[in-house]
This record gives C-alpha cells, structure tokens and sequence, in this order.
C-alpha cells in the first residue's frame, strides 16, 4: 500500500504549519544533550553539530544518516573507545557512501580489522536524489543505549525517541555532503511515529513537518515528504518482547480490513497537506 505523498514547494515557509512555541517542545533552541546531563546549547536549529564531536562524548546515527544524541563518558581509554566506536559508525554508516558517489572511491578502515579500496568512477554523479528515513537519534553510554526517561519524547518503540530537531540536521548533513556537491534534491522517504497516544501522534507530525519546512525556508533542497506509514501494518516484534507499534495514520476496521479509519492524531498531518493547492 502506498504511503501519502507531498511534493514540497520551494516557496514552502513554517508559517503553514501555524506553529505554536510550546508544542514544539523548544525546537527552536536545540538542547546538544538532554535532561540533567547538559553540556551546553545550540542557538538555533542550524548551529546544532554536523561535525564528529570531540573526544568524551558518544555518537550515534539514527536508522539511516541523522547525526544522533550524545552524553559525557568515562575518562581515559574509555574516551579513546568512544572516539574509535564513534568514527568507525560515522565511516560506516555516512562517510564512505558520501565519498562514493562524489569522488568514485568507496574506502573502509578499521584498524587491525579491514583495509578496504575501491574505485569506479561511474559513481561518481550517478544518484539522481537522495533519500533520508528518519525517526530519532539516540543516546547511548558507550554502545549501549540510554533509555528515555522524559514521558513527551517516549514512543511505543524502545529504540526510537520524539527529536525533531534530528531531522533538520540529518538534513542539513546529507545537503552539504551529497546533495549539494552533486546538484540532487532529497526526499524524506520515511518518517513517522508508532504510538496508541494521539495526542502525541498529533504533536509528532506538527514538531517534525516544522523542523521540515524550517530546513525547506533555509535553502536545503527538500522536494517531498513521505510519513510512514499510511495504514497500521505488521512490525517486526522486539527481540525481548512482543510489543505492539502503530505507525499508521490510519487504523484498520477489523471487520472490513479494505475500510481505513483517519485517526484523530493525523489531524496536524492533513491540515498540513491541506495548506497546499493539490
């Protein structure tokens, strides 16, 4: 089943989404590490980091290149760890696709493990877009991941938290590392919450289109948005437990599964659809 598309105007501005300060939970000002572990502030979206952060904190992409969250470790080899794990993710995840397909040349280094080359220079130019799924960051001590503990940001799926200033600097990445050099748009081909709350399925779609139309009004070359997904559908269950996920913006009759039923936390989603001529 396709999911909902929109193709974004260029002429796009945050004034659509009739953006109310609260409910964005400060999207304005990012907050570089969350709850009591604050290390300092952003001033606004697009000074949030883009770069590897220095030695004592860890980083983690989120699902596919969004730049994740990080807290202070340890001191000593701990750091040097946190160092090593977070530019081997980096190189794994991003850099080596970037470097790819705007020099020819697909390189992965990891002392002691792999030293691997090679060339074609047929990649390089050979995208015609770029596609972004993105859905939170993470906060991890180490490798292992720092569970939520603020209500407003949990959702139903324990590896994702609601952070949308995420998408705006996934944005920001992948426009000054791929898109821009190769002069191709991105599409935002997943995005989405999985959560029985409509009211934070609601907030979700507010918060995250904001951070969307704020990258658009900023110059980034964001053509189409597509949330995931249009209707409940089966999610793969955690490994520990069998845990229900939601992520449609629709829910199925069960006793009609042909009939949809617009949920009420979808109501942000379609009076943003709604501000455009169709």
């Amino acid at each position: 089943m396709a999911a909902i598309k929109i193709w974004v105007k260029k002429t796009l501005t945050v004034q659509h989404l009739n953006f109310n300060q609260k409910q964005m939970v400060k999207l304005g000002t990012v907050a570089v590490a969350e709850n009591k572990n604050r290390v300092g502030k952003a001033k606004n979206l697009s000074d949030a980091p883009s770069k590897p952060l220095s030695k004592g904190y860890a980083i983690r992409k989120s699902r596919n290149l969004a730049r994740g969250g990080f807290r202070r470790t340890g001191r000593g080899s701990g750091r040097k760890n946190v160092r090593d794990l977070s530019y081997t993710g980096d190189m794994l995840q991003n850099e080596c696709i970037y470097r790819f397909f705007t020099t020819g040349e697909f390189t992965v280094h990891i002392p002691f493990k792999l030293n691997l080359t090679h060339k074609n220079p047929f990649a390089i130019g050979a995208l015609d877009f770029i596609g972004l799924n993105y859905y939170s960051n993470r906060h991890l001590f180490l490798t292992k991941t720092v569970q939520e503990q603020e209500p407003e940001r949990t959702t139903d799926n324990g590896n994702y938290r609601i952070y949308p200033q995420g998408l705006y600097r996934a944005i920001v990445e992948l426009s000054e590392r791929i898109a821009q050099p190769l002069s191709i748009p991105i599409y935002v081909t997943e995005n989405g919450i999985a959560t029985m709350d409509d009211e934070k399925r609601y907030a979700f779609y507010h918060q995250y289109l904001y951070a969307l139309c704020k990258a658009i009004e900023d110059g980034y070359p964001v053509y189409g948005y597509l949330p995931w997904t249009l209707a409940d559908n089966y999610e793969w269950p955690n490994r520990k437990k069998h845990s229900k996920r939601v992520y449609g913006l629709c829910s199925v009759d069960k006793n009609d599964p042909a009939k949809l039923i617009i949920k009420n936390g979808t109501r942000s989603y379609i009076d943003f659809v709604n501000a455009f001529d169709t």
